[in-house]
């Protein structure tokens, strides 16, 4: 009997700490489960806090290429004064992007005073250059004078520009560049017209800078940055020779930024912009024979 009641003894010991015992473990398992939601509930809003910020980031990324387009197209005049832009619909078609994106861009667009809205009757065609813009229409009326001033501060500006996107453009800036650069030749090699087509090219670099400024810059001097442009009616229709010579110079300037060779595009920008500034001397020059 005294073993029986030793082991009786020994047994509700234990029982009792495993009595006290159990209540401490669901204690820990439910301490540890709301840790584990803690964790979860952290995570999955971190999650969801970067989702948001990604999402946003991208918004306002797709909202500057929108609007930088648009904004390219207006310079170019494609884009005229008085213009209604297309839908919000149509827009979001034609770029494949949301609403959101749409409207941003149109916000940024109006509050570069290039585009007004009208409530219930759409978005129109304000101005085709930005109005903080320092240089008056009287600074840029036709005529060689102008064309080499011109010149004068795209060589300021320029030759710094394709050193900027030879170190800074992104993938798809430098296959716009290229597809700028293609759609030129082609032209040439269909006989069109390359006005447009130019400004293109030298606008694509300037985005490639990743400095707004240097686009805002560009966009402000328009078509008129192309020198031709201001002297069709008294050149004519350039030679075959010349716009090779053009094609060439764009494709080492475009091959310098490929390959991240910032001195080499200031040098092929450099040589591009100084041989159009001698051809215009010339035609100056010829004037006073």
């Amino acid at each position: 009997m005294m073993t029986f009641s030793c082991r009786s003894a020994k047994t509700s010991k234990i029982i009792r700490f495993s009595q006290q015992a159990a209540p401490i473990k669901r204690h820990n398992i439910s301490t540890q489960n709301a840790f584990l939601n803690y964790r979860f509930l952290l995570l999955y809003n971190c999650e969801r806090l970067q989702t948001e910020r990604l999402t946003m980031r991208d918004t306002r990324k797709l909202a500057r290429k929108v609007a930088d387009t648009l904004q390219e197209q207006i310079a170019a005049g494609t884009l005229k004064v008085g213009d209604k832009l297309k839908s919000e619909q149509e827009l979001c078609e034609q770029f494949a992007v949301s609403r959101t994106v749409i409207r941003e861009a149109i916000s940024t667009l109006v509050a570069k005073d290039l585009v007004h809205t009208r409530h219930g009757a759409g978005s129109y065609i304000k101005s085709a250059s930005h109005p903080s813009s320092l240089l008056s229409a009287q600074t840029l009326s036709g005529g060689i004078h102008e064309a080499l001033n011109i010149l004068e501060l795209r060589i300021a500006v320029e030759i710094e520009s394709a050193g900027l996107a030879a170190l800074r453009r992104t993938t798809l800036q430098e296959e716009d560049i290229h597809q700028q650069h293609l759609a030129f030749t082609r032209a040439i090699e269909d006989g069109q017209s390359t006005a447009v087509l130019d400004f293109a090219f030298h606008r694509a670099i300037a985005v490639a800078t990743n400095n707004p400024v240097y686009t805002e810059i560009i966009d402000n001097l328009g078509q008129r940055s192309i020198p031709r442009t201001l002297l069709e009616n008294d050149t004519g229709t350039l030679s075959q020779g010349y716009l090779n010579k053009l094609r060439d110079e764009h494709q080492a300037i475009m091959s310098a930024i490929t390959e991240g060779d910032p001195e080499g595009a200031r040098q092929a920008m450099r040589q591009h912009l100084t041989a159009s500034q001698q051809r215009y001397r010339k035609l100056r020059s010829q004037m006073y024979l």
